[in-house]
């Protein structure tokens, strides 16, 4: 019997073994699905990254530096995670990271942290405790991973993608102007002359007079130019306009804060996009960092929000006019 509940221990480890490193291998599989979005960026998803990284930059935290809150905005948005780890005294960011652990808990995890360095990579091993993991985009069957927006919708970014590189074949193919004539030898210096023309005027034997290659051969009119070139076509522009959007969608950004907005739209688009993507996002680095890191916790965005002091006065009247107590309202309002 000894025997027996020892082997069944052991097949027991087995599988609990096999089924963890098999979840460890889908997150590497998935990290390096995510990662392989990074050819594809388009000015789109540019446009959503440098709004992410330049607002968290503005930001102020009482542990996190101006550069670190950059690169922590700029990998939440493309990546939906970011890792750092405090060496030496300074908190350093990491490139790529494995988590192991049995523990659902993230102090109870135990990662391997590969921070690049002028002179090669430093590899490090930590505690869960002790390391900075902020992510967005997690889900119940791998609440260790972060997940960008773009990871979400691959077919999408591909297609914006695709898009672009078509356009940009197209636009970089040949062009210039086709002059049919009927024979190369008959047209003398023709060529030679319209090419340094310039803006200039150049005579030339009109093709009604068989130019060339006799009466009987003249065309019914002179030869016309035949342009080779771009010809985009406008349903295809409207359709990258319509993914780019799509993306922006996708990534919190409003549209109007890219395109077309002007004064109160821009405003509005502006106040939205503080409000509802960078403020919310900033409490979940924040709560990491007080875990993490010691810190209060607290990321101000004040300096932000100043374009949105109209809104929030005319809301502050408001609500002391209606009776709320005048602490209340400016609290309520961020004053």
């Amino acid at each position: 019997m000894a025997k027996k509940r020892k082997l069944q221990r052991i097949l027991t480890e087995e599988r609990q073994q096999s089924s963890y490193t098999d979840l460890i291998l889908q997150a590497r599989l998935d990290a390096v699905g995510a990662t392989s979005l990074a050819p594809t960026v388009t000015g789109a998803v540019e446009a959503c990254a440098g709004l992410w990284e330049r607002s968290f930059a503005a930001a102020v935290s009482d542990m996190l530096d101006a550069p670190m809150l950059a690169m922590i905005g700029r990998a939440l948005m493309l990546r939906g995670e970011f890792v750092a780890i405090r060496l030496d005294g300074v908190l350093c960011a990491v490139a790529h990271w494995d988590i192991h652990g049995r523990s659902p808990s993230p102090a109870g995890w135990r990662y391997r942290l590969d921070c690049q360095t002028p002179d090669g990579q430093l590899t490090v091993r930590a505690s869960g405790r002790d390391v900075f993991h902020a992510r967005i985009g997690s889900q119940p069957d791998f609440p260790w991973r972060g997940y960008s927006p773009l990871s979400r919708m691959p077919e999408t970014v591909r297609l914006l993608a695709n898009m672009e590189r078509s356009l940009a074949d197209e636009q970089s193919g040949p062009t210039g102007h086709v002059i049919p004539v009927p024979t190369i030898a008959a047209i003398g210096t023709m060529p030679s002359d319209i090419a340094a023309m310039k803006g200039r005027v150049v005579f030339g034997e009109t093709a009604r007079a068989g130019y060339g290659a006799g009466e009987g051969a003249a065309p019914h009119g002179d030869f016309r130019p035949q342009r080779i070139g771009p010809d985009t076509k406008q349903p295809t522009v409207l359709l990258r306009e319509q993914v780019s959007q799509v993306v922006l969608a996708a990534c919190g950004v409003p549209v109007e804060l890219l395109h077309r907005a002007e004064g109160g739209g821009a405003r509005e688009a502006w106040r939205r996009f503080l409000h509802g993507t960078i403020a919310p996002v900033g409490q979940v680095v924040g709560t990491e960092a007080r875990r993490a890191l010691g810190a209060s916790g607290a990321i101000n965005f004040d300096a932000l929000f100043a374009s949105d002091l109209a809104g929030r006065a005319r809301a502050y009247q408001s609500l002391t006019g209606s009776g709320m107590d005048a602490g209340l309202a400016r609290e309520i309002c961020g004053f």
